[in-house]
């Protein structure tokens, strides 16, 4: 798929290709609300992506905060488009890379809070 087109090919027997056109890629439209989706892989070994998905231009922001609550890591905080996005963390820290534990993230966009928990292996 280049530029929103896809080339639509048959392969026959013999491993040649035969092109057969070319179609037009719909683009995704925004969601109606603010959709987060849970970090994957969980655990994180040793790096993990949040999701989410954003019906217009933003701010974002999200933390992770050990269990007493303090917070460790603002992984992202700025302004997203819309649309469907991925953040990684490699579980870095404010002051370096994070112990291995239980760690709990929020998810800040316009008016919407998840709150999850995400399992760090070292």
């Amino acid at each position: 798929e280049v530029f929103g087109h896809r080339l639509v090919v048959r392969i026959e027997r013999d491993g040649t290709e035969i092109h057969l056109g070319v179609l037009a890629v719909e683009a995704e439209a925004p969601p109606v609300r603010v959709r987060f989706h849970p970090n994957a892989p969980n655990p994180a070994a040793p790096s993990t992506v949040f999701r989410l998905e954003l019906p217009r231009a933003g701010l974002v922001r999200l933390s992770v905060f050990d269990a007493a609550g303090r917070r460790r890591a603002v992984i992202f905080d700025g302004t997203l488009d819309a649309g469907a996005h991925a953040i990684p963390w490699s579980g870095d820290g404010e002051t370096g890379s994070l112990p291995a534990g239980v760690y709990f993230y929020r998810f800040e966009a316009m008016d919407r809070v998840e709150k999850g928990k995400v399992v760090l292996v070292r």
